[in-house]
């Protein structure tokens, strides 16, 4: 981004408030999706109706986190 790039946002309206809210919103999203990509995340569910139900079952588990770290072998 580039002085000129901030300019057309200024002046299309909207303030230097919104404009940093818009570079933080999508300076998060390209992190989680680098750490989604690294650690080999490769598919996530739109719609809740996709999911089958066993899947649901593991996600609703209260080791989901830990079993996931485990598969990673960064969790004992």
């Amino acid at each position: 981004m580039v002085e000129a790039d901030a300019a057309a946002v200024y002046d299309a309206g909207w303030s230097e408030a919104a404009l940093f809210d818009a570079v933080q919103t999508c300076a998060l999203f390209n992190m989680m999706n680098r750490i989604l990509e690294g650690t080999g995340i490769t598919s996530y569910y739109l719609e809740p109706e996709t999911v089958d139900e066993a899947q649901l079952v593991r996600f609703r588990s209260k080791t989901c986190y830990t079993d996931f770290g485990r598969s990673l072998g960064i969790v004992d």
